[in-house]
C-alpha cells in the first residue's frame, strides 16, 4: 500500500465514523500537524464526502468493483487477516470512499482548484463573480454552477459576488459558512481553524457550518470565528480599514496610533516591528501605494522623526515621545 493510499484510507475511516474514540483523537492530532499536501487531501475528500451525502444523489449506484480496481484495494485486502476488526472497518470505509470517488468521476461538473503561489491571483467564476486570492491561498469551485453556488476557501481572499436570480452564493472556510446573494467581503481562514470576515458591501450571513441561525453582517462590520472559545463568533465594527491592503496595494492611516500603524505594516510586509513605549501616544496620517518596505520606512523616519533600526527579528522603532 502506498503512503497516499494509506492516508486516504485513514481519512475515509475518519469521515465514515469507523474509528474508535481514541483512534479518532489520534487522527485529529495527526491532521493538526499534517503537511499542506495531506491537509489538502483531507479537505478534498471531505468536500467529496459532503457531496456524496447530498439528497440530489440518493439514486446514485456506484460500481464498487470498478472503484476498488482503480484504487488497487482488492489486492491489498486479500492480505488482511480474516478475523480483524480493522479489516471490517477498512472495507466499509473503503467502499464508501470508492463510492465518493466514482460520484466525483461521474459528476457532470468537475471541480477546479486555483492556487495563488507567489502573487495575488484573480479568479473569475462561472457566474461572473470575481475572487482575488492572497499568495498561498486556494479556492475550489465547480466548472459550472447548477443548483448551488458553492466554493471552498483555504487562506485569504476578497470576493465580489455577482447576483444570479436570487440564488445564494456560499463560501465554506474551515468550520464556517458565509452566504450572500450579491456583495463584496474579505474572508480569511487560518491553519488554526480561526476565520475572519470583513464586509465591504451588501449583507452577509456568517455561521458555523452545523448551526442553523447565522449572524448577519453589514458594511463596516466584521466577525471572527474562534473554535476554541465557548462563544465562538465575535462581532464588532471594522476599526482598521486596511483589511484589503493586501489586495489593493494601498495602505492608509488617518490619525492612527503608532502601534496600529506598525502592526498593519508588519502584517502587510510580513515582518515584525517592536515599537518603543515613548511612541504610545503618537499618531500618524499618511498613505502608501504599492511601495517597497524600505521606501515606507524612510518616509516614516523623516516625517515622523523616528529612528528605525533593523534587528535579527525585524525592526525596532524609537523616537521622541508625543504629547
Amino acid at each position: 500500500m502506498t503512503k497516499i493510499d494509506q492516508t486516504y484510507q485513514q481519512i475515509a475511516s475518519y469521515l465514515s465514523g469507523n474509528l474508535l474514540k481514541e483512534e479518532a483523537a489520534e487522527f485529529e492530532t495527526w491532521l493538526s500537524a499534517a503537511s499542506k499536501e495531506e491537509k489538502a487531501l483531507f479537505e478534498a475528500t471531505r468536500k467529496l464526502w459532503e457531496k456524496a451525502a447530498d439528497e440530489e444523489i440518493t439514486t446514485f449506484k456506484p460500481d464498487v468493483d470498478r472503484a476498488l480496481e482503480q484504487m488497487t484495494i482488492k489486492r491489498q485486502f486479500r492480505k488482511q487477516p480474516k478475523h480483524s476488526s480493522w479489516r471490517i472497518a477498512a472495507v466499509i470505509s473503503t467502499l464508501i470512499a470508492a463510492a465518493v470517488i466514482l460520484f466525483f468521476l461521474s459528476n457532470d461538473s468537475p471541480e477546479i482548484t486555483k492556487l495563488a503561489q507567489n502573487e495575488i491571483e484573480k479568479v473569475e467564476l462561472p457566474d461572473g463573480s470575481e475572487i482575488w486570492l492572497s499568495p498561498g491561498s486556494t479556492i475550489t469551485y465547480p466548472d459550472q454552477f447548477k443548483k448551488n453556488r458553492e466554493v471552498h476557501l483555504s487562506g485569504k481572499a476578497f470576493f465580489e459576488v455577482a447576483k444570479m436570480n436570487g440564488q445564494p452564493f456560499t463560501v465554506f472556510a474551515a468550520n464556517t459558512k458565509t452566504q450572500v446573494l450579491g456583495t463584496s467581503f474579505n474572508l480569511e481562514s487560518g491553519d488554526d481553524g480561526q476565520v475572519a470576515i470583513q464586509v465591504t458591501t451588501g449583507k452577509v450571513a456568517f455561521s458555523e457550518i452545523d448551526k442553523a441561525e447565522p449572524i448577519y453582517l453589514t458594511p463596516g462590520n466584521q466577525a471572527k470565528y474562534l473554535p476554541k472559545r465557548t462563544e465562538k463568533i465575535l462581532t464588532d465594527k471594522i476599526e482598521n480599514e486596511n483589511y484589503r491592503a493586501w489586495q489593493t496595494k494601498v495602505i492608509t492611516f488617518q490619525n492612527t496610533s503608532a502601534s496600529t500603524v506598525f502592526e498593519t505594516l508588519g502584517e502587510y510586509y510580513q515582518t515584525h516591528f517592536e515599537v518603543s513605549e515613548e511612541l504610545s501616544k503618537c499618531r500618524f496620517t499618511t498613505s502608501f501605494e504599492n511601495q517597497k518596505l524600505q521606501e515606507v520606512l524612510e518616509i516614516l523616519e523623516i516625517t515622523g522623526n523616528l529612528t528605525i533600526t533593523q534587528t535579527t527579528n525585524g525592526y525596532q522603532i524609537t523616537g521622541p515621545a508625543c504629547n
